[in-house]
């Protein structure tokens, strides 16, 4: 009994830890408070990411990354927090309100080469 009355008090202390009006997805998880975003893998596996300024979103040419080994794709591992800082992905003269999570999984299609899941987008208000 007693072991069952620690645990649910973890739980519940767990979850009030957490907003629940953080945007997720099957994947991962956002927050953003102290000119930080937060974001948490939720999966069993890597998830790849590119964070971006929506406000700047129709002035970008980006394509997602499908080779791992490059060191501009960008991962979080399985149950890892990444903090990015708003100055490594807002643009200059933005209002900074709001980011957009590009996220995705890898498939293995032949060795060596990689074609992702889905795209899937979390938007992040930053203020």
């Amino acid at each position: 009994m007693r072991l069952a009355t620690s645990a649910l008090v973890a739980v519940l202390a767990l979850a009030g830890c957490s907003n629940p009006n953080d945007p997720s997805s099957d994947l991962l998880k956002a927050s953003a408070s102290n000119q930080t975003l937060t974001i948490t893998n939720t999966s069993s596996g890597p998830v790849y990411y590119f964070v971006a300024d929506k406000e700047m979103l129709a002035l970008l040419d980006w394509a997602v990354c499908t080779d791992p080994t490059q060191s501009f794709c960008k991962s979080v591992a399985a149950g890892e927090t990444k903090r990015i800082s708003y100055s490594e992905f807002l643009a200059s003269g933005s209002s900074g309100s709001q980011a957009v999570v590009y996220h995705w999984r890898l498939i293995p299609t032949t060795p060596g080469k990689f074609n992702y899941d889905s795209l899937r987008t979390l938007e992040v208000d930053l203020r």
